[in-house]
């Protein structure tokens, strides 16, 4: 029996959201701009992933059903269903028209389902597996030396204030992809 709650709380685990898989119309929602809201059909689509792989399993209405596959256990998960999962930009296109119009949260769903994926021993993706390593060897994404983070930080902008009322916290960003 599925759980009470207060819509759009995060549920904890996949089977949680079980109750909005099953709610899932396939209006295509999820896919394309309202009509209303666009002047033209070359600007309707809103799905990247969809539209480039043009399968329902690429759109949040496809994801869900992989989810709900999973719940029910008739799927099980496969490097095709992880690059599917992963497919996904997260842009958060398709949950803004689900849960306008169906109350529906597909995004939460696909990264609930991403957690899932790898809570339950699954593999991440070459890309994602180097940025983790950097994140846990250099303390950066993007594979830069942790030593070589304040080189672009002129001498006589490190100074010690003690009774100072602001700090600046620069992160990986500032320091390794926007030298000033």
């Amino acid at each position: 029996m599925t759980k009470e709650y207060v819509w759009p709380i995060e549920r904890g685990e996949l089977e949680d959201y079980y109750d909005m898989m099953l709610a899932c119309a396939k209006c295509k929602y999820c896919q394309n701009v309202f009509p209303c809201f666009t002047q033209n059909e070359q600007f309707a689509s809103q799905c990247p992933s969809g539209d480039y792989w043009r399968f329902e399993a690429y759109y949040a209405s496809g994801r869900i059903e992989i989810a709900r596959g999973i719940v029910e256990g008739s799927l099980n998960w496969s490097d095709k269903l992880r690059d599917i999962l992963y497919s996904c930009t997260m842009c958060g296109a398709c949950e803004e028209n689900c849960r306008t119009t169906q109350r529906l949260t597909p995004l939460k769903i696909i990264r609930t389902m991403r957690e899932r994926y790898i809570r339950e021993g699954g593999e991440l993706l070459s890309p994602h597996k180097r940025m983790v390593g950097s994140l846990l060897k250099e303390h950066n994404p993007y594979g830069k030396t942790h030593k070589s983070r304040f080189q672009w930080l002129s001498s006589d902008l490190i100074s010690s204030v003690p009774d100072s009322d602001v700090i600046y916290f620069v992160g990986c960003t500032m320091c390794y992809q926007v030298p000033i």
